[in-house]
């Protein structure tokens, strides 16, 4: 297993996350504990737990329906707030033709899920440990059919192997518009969080991909609304809300 850190300062009493100035990858529920944000995220996954009456939610996957309304960064601070509870978590990068998570990380985005699947790299050095308290599978090396590694039976064994090791397995699926990959994914995850975007998501586009994923009998356990803006003095802040998904009686 790989083991990395990211230069912070030391000093006493000092948040050691609190120094990324990249807003487009920031971990909001490490670096501002206390912030909206955070607590949204929390509320979110106390949610989720209350989801698990029926079925224990031991692989969920994320997804939204284009590009752009902030999948990524919805599960890695959710990954932050199950580190919280002293679970075992680990995230991995399915969206293989456009894989984040590696920036948020700020690791080289090589010895991934794509190196273990095809036999370069073993599992256990593929999974690299984070500073936040979580584990990364990377997506690794580019691959010329992406659908068709979602759809395999050694990545299907490569997640039931994870589920034995880890308490929650976060994944980071494409947009449901874009292509089909979140679709042919969903048989091996327990539940899908589908993140809408105040700012980004046109609300006829979330219809079609709620429908996409229920046509597909793909089990939907929430939706997380982000990017909600509010005017203040600071300028434009970010908070995240979290509403379970079902029909109505």
């Amino acid at each position: 297993m790989a083991i990395f850190s990211r230069n912070h300062h030391n000093k006493k009493g000092a948040n050691p996350f609190k120094n990324n100035t990249d807003l487009n990858y920031r971990i909001i529920t490490a670096e501002d504990p206390s912030s909206l944000a955070g607590e949204n995220f929390r509320r979110a996954k106390v949610s989720l737990s209350f989801s698990e009456v029926n079925k224990k939610l031991d692989v969920i996957g994320i997804t939204s329906a284009t590009q752009g309304e902030g999948k990524t960064t919805t599960l890695v601070n959710v990954a932050m707030t199950y580190v919280e509870d002293n679970l075992k978590v680990i995230i991995i990068d399915l969206d293989l033709r456009r894989p984040k998570i590696h920036r948020y990380l700020r690791i080289k985005n090589v010895d991934g899920v794509n190196d273990v699947l095809t036999n370069k790299v073993s599992l256990e050095k593929a999974i690299k440990h984070s500073p936040y308290g979580f584990d990364i599978l990377n997506s690794g090396a580019k691959c010329s059919f992406p659908t068709s590694i979602l759809g395999s039976e050694k990545l299907e064994d490569l997640i039931k192997d994870l589920k034995k090791k880890y308490d929650v397995v976060l994944v980071d699926l494409p947009p449901i518009l874009s292509v089909g990959d979140a679709i042919v994914a969903s048989r091996f995850v327990d539940g899908f969080l589908f993140v809408v975007s105040q700012l980004n998501t046109q609300r006829r586009l979330a219809k079609d991909a709620i429908l996409s994923l229920k046509q597909n009998k793909v089990p939907l356990v929430g939706v997380i609304f982000t990017q909600i803006t509010k005017k203040n003095s600071n300028g434009y802040y970010y908070k995240y809300y979290y509403t379970n998904y079902g029909e109505k009686k």
